[in-house]
């Protein structure tokens, strides 16, 4: 309750209506339910920094039959979430923002080593992370890696990565020189 004079209780009151008129702004927004996925993000990534960016809520209801996201917020906040989320679903993942005293890094990895990095079911990715700290996303088509976490984490996953990245690129120079040598011995014979 509000008390005080009477006109600085109307006062209040217009202030506190004005603000809830600018943040009560809600939109309901069908979806599919296979966009639920792009739209959360690994762990949540993606949802978190359309949030972070735009200053809006986001909530995803997932009843039988019918799907939707909510934006809630400002007019603004809603509606540059809703082109961030337009955005995400036509063009793909988006990079992953960093939470305080984290940092984000891109790394380029060549497409020949991204199933090296990634391993057989998310071994070796989940193991980069394990053992540095950091998290790590390799965006499906994009050749690079994104690694989020605390700066000396995330040194350490990007050593890793680089790592892997060029043991690779040294297994396919071998594999190659191998398969010359191979070509040259068979047309001696």
């Amino acid at each position: 309750s509000i008390k005080g004079q009477q006109m600085a209780v109307v006062n209040a009151l217009n202030l506190v209506s004005k603000v809830l008129a600018e943040n009560g702004h809600t939109e309901n927004v069908p979806i599919e339910k296979k966009q639920i996925g792009a739209i959360l993000g690994k762990a949540g990534c993606n949802i978190r920094a359309v949030e972070e960016k735009t200053g809006a809520s986001l909530t995803i209801n997932d009843e039988e039959g019918a799907c939707s996201l909510m934006i809630s917020g400002t007019q603004a906040a809603a509606s540059a979430a809703r082109v961030l989320i337009t955005e995400l679903l036509e063009g793909g993942p988006m990079k992953p923002t960093a939470g305080p005293g984290e940092i984000v890094v891109e790394i380029v990895v060549p497409d020949s080593a991204i199933g090296s990095i990634i391993g057989r079911q998310g071994a070796t990715i989940k193991e980069i992370q394990s053992e540095s700290g950091a998290n790590v996303d390799i965006p499906k088509g994009m050749g690079v890696a994104w690694v989020v976490g605390k700066s000396a984490d995330v040194a350490k996953a990007k050593a890793l990565i680089e790592a892997k990245v060029a043991a690779g690129i040294q297994a396919d120079k071998d594999r190659a020189a191998r398969d010359e040598r191979s070509e040259e011995h068979t047309s001696e014979l």
